[in-house]
């Protein structure tokens, strides 16, 4: 899926970011949205969109297994309707390596979406894997 609606119609317009389809989340089966994500320093990127069909809670496992010179990497779970528009639903911040699981609950979105921000020492690197489970309360 690529582009904004009126792009998903005709030819993309070009001006509109390019989104990938990540799956369907359903009621306990885990989805990896990645296994060994490199970001760079000064690096913003986002992952795979997550359709929730009939899950509106679940959890997001996450895991730092580098942080290279970096002084932080921040993960942020997003939701949106149009899988366009995104709010923040919840976010971690990691200052070395390690792992965490943060919950979700009584989303009423549509798209789910990691977005990871690498603030640091210029040349640093992290690695994340990312793993969403989903349930229906």
């Amino acid at each position: 899926m690529t582009g904004c609606e009126s792009c998903l119609k005709k030819p993309a317009c070009g001006r509109c970011p390019v989104r990938t389809f990540g799956g369907l989340l359903l009621p306990g089966r885990p989805v990896p949205l990645n296994t060994r994500l490199a970001l760079p320093e000064g690096r913003t990127t986002a992952s795979a969109l997550l359709e929730l069909d009939s899950c509106q809670a679940g959890s997001v496992d996450l895991v730092v297994v580098l942080l290279n010179s970096l002084s932080e990497i921040e993960a942020i779970l997003e939701g949106a309707i149009d899988g366009e528009n995104f709010s923040r639903i919840s976010s971690t911040v990691f200052t070395s390596e390690g792992a965490a699981r943060f919950r979700f609950s009584r989303v009423q979105y549509r798209y789910l979406r990691l977005f990871y921000q690498v603030r640091g020492s210029p040349g640093g690197i992290a690695v994340v894997a990312t793993t969403v489970c989903g349930s229906r309360n």
